[in-house]
C-alpha cells in the first residue's frame, strides 16, 4: 500500500497539510505518532538516497529521479522492502508526506529525507541511528 502512496506523491498529487508541515518541522499532533528514541531528532542531518543506502548497507536501485526529489528501493537482511527518498526542499517533503500518510504505512522522516518499511520496529531501530520522527502506522 505504501508504494501506491509513493506513486501518487511522485506524480505531484496532494497539497501539504498542517499535520505534514508540523511533522517535517519537528512537531507532531493528531494521528501522527512520534517516538523519538535518540538524542538525534529533527532537525536531523540532511542525507541523500545514496548516503542512506551506504549507512544501511544496501545498494539503492533508483526508481524515480524528478526535479525536486529522488526515490530508490533497497533491501537489507532485516528488511527486504525499504523505500528511500531525498528532497530538494522541505515543501516538497511536506507534500509527499501529506499524501503518503493518507494511504497509510509507516515512515521515518528526517531533514529532507524519508524512508518507509513494512516493519515499524525496524524503522524505530533506524531512528536511533538516523534521528528523525516516526509517522503513521
Amino acid at each position: 500500500m505504501f508504494l501506491a502512496a509513493l506513486v501518487l506523491v511522485l506524480a505531484g498529487c496532494g497539497t501539504p497539510s498542517k499535520q505534514a508541515e508540523e511533522l517535517v518541522d519537528g512537531q507532531t499532533h493528531g494521528h501522527v505518532k512520534s517516538t523519538p528514541t535518540s538524542s538525534r531528532s529533527l532537525p536531523s542531518e540532511v542525507l541523500t538516497v545514496a548516503q542512506l543506502g551506504t549507512e544501511l548497507g544496501c545498494a539503492p536501485e533508483q526508481m524515480v529521479k524528478a526535479a525536486d526529489y529522488h526515490q530508490a528501493k533497497c533491501a537489507t537482511k532485516e528488511e527486504p522492502a525499504l523505500v528511500l527518498l531525498d528532497f530538494d526542499t522541505t515543501d516538497g517533503q511536506r507534500a509527499w508526506l501529506d499524501l503518503a500518510l493518507s494511504y497509510g504505512g509507516t515512515y521515518l522522516v528526517g531533514e529532507r529525507w524519508a524512508m518507509s518499511a513494512e516493519s515499524r520496529d525496524y524503522l524505530e531501530k533506524l531512528q536511533t541511528r538516523f534521528g528523525g520522527t516516526i509517522a503513521g502506522g
